[in-house]
C-alpha cells in the first residue's frame, strides 16, 4: 500500500517525523520504504498502514530506563531515557541526550529544565487524536494542547509573539503532537549532522529507501542518495533562553 503525507520539508520536525513514521511502519512491516515525492509530500509503501503505526504509538506505554546508577549528564533525574513499549516491540529514546545537538550543555532537551521527560513524553502520547475516519495525509497539522519539546517550530511562540503569557491565561500551548512524537522516534535512529554553532543539516532523498538507508542518507552519508540539502538553527526563546526549539531550515547550496 503506498499513502502519501503532506510535509513541510523546511520544518525540521517534520523531516524527523517521516523518518519516524518510516521506522514504526518497518517494525510492523519489514521492507517498508519511503520518499519524499516533493517539497511538500512524503510517500510510503508499506505492508502496515500509517493509522496503525499511529494507533500503536498512542497506546504505547512509556517507562524510564536507567541504564546507569548516574543521572544525566543534563537534566538530572528529569531526564532518563524513555522507553515505549507497544504491538511493535520496544523503542528506546534518549535524542534529548545527545551532546552535540544544540550545543554541549543541554543536547537536544529544548525543554526547560523543571519539565519532566517521562511526563512529557506520555503527555504527547496521550494527545496523539485517534485516527478514526480522518484522512492520514493531513496527520501533521493534527494539534493538541500540552508542553512542546521544541523539535516542531510551530509551537516555537512567546509571549512576545502573542501579545500575553500562557501561563497568566492559564493556558496550554498549541502542539502538534504527532511530529514531536516521531520526531523523537526519527532522531533516535538519525543525528543530523553539525555544520557551524548551533547549526545542522539534514539531507532528502526522492527515491523510495528502506529505513537502514534513509537515515544514512539523511544523515548525509550517502551523497549519491541526497536529492537537497537543508540547513537548520538551534534557537532560543524565553526569558534567559529557557526554551529552544529548531529553526525553520533553508535549502543549502549542492557542490556539482
Amino acid at each position: 500500500m503506498t499513502e502519501t503525507l503532506q510535509v513541510d520539508v523546511s520544518n525540521p520536525g517534520q523531516v524527523f517525523a517521516c523518518l519516524g513514521l518510516l521506522e514504526v511502519l518497518d517494525l510492523f512491516a519489514p521492507g517498508s520504504e519511503g520518499a519524499f515525492a516533493s517539497e511538500r509530500e512524503f510517500q510510503v509503501r508499506s505492508g502496515a498502514t500509517l493509522a496503525r503505526a499511529l494507533e500503536s504509538v498512542a497506546a504505547a506505554k512509556a517507562r524510564e530506563e536507567h541504564p546507569h546508577p548516574d543521572p544525566p549528564p543534563w537534566g538530572g533525574d528529569k531526564a532518563w531515557p524513555v522507553v515505549l513499549d507497544g504491538g511493535f516491540g520496544s523503542l528506546v529514546l534518549d535524542p534529548w541526550l545527545e551532546p552535540d545537538h544544540g550545543g554541549t550543555s543541554k543536547g537536544l532537551k529544548l525543554w526547560a529544565g523543571r519539565v519532566d521527560t517521562l511526563e512529557l513524553v506520555r503527555g504527547l502520547l496521550k494527545a496523539i487524536p485517534a485516527a478514526g475516519h480522518r484522512p492520514m495525509r493531513g496527520v501533521f497539522e493534527w494539534e493538541a494542547s500540552g508542553t512542546p519539546t521544541g523539535l516542531d517550530m510551530r509551537s516555537a511562540v512567546s509571549k512576545e509573539d502573542l501579545g500575553y503569557s500562557y501561563n497568566s491565561q492559564n493556558l496550554k500551548p498549541v502542539l502538534y503532537p504527532v511530529v514531536d512524537t516521531f520526531a523523537m522516534i526519527g532522531l533516535e535512529a538519525a543525528r543530523p549532522p553539525r555544520t557551524g554553532a548551533l547549526t545542522y543539516r539534514y539531507s532528502l532523498w526522492t527515491q523510495p529507501l528502506p529505513p537502514v538507508i534513509a537515515r544514512a542518507t539523511l544523515a548525509g552519508k550517502i551523497p549519491s542518495l541526497t536529492a537537497s540539502r537543508w540547513v537548520y538553527r538551534v534557537e532560543s526563546r524565553g526569558l534567559g533562553g529557557t526554551y529552544r526549539y529548531l529553526s525553520q531550515s533553508n535549502p543549502e547550496e549542492m557542490q556539482p
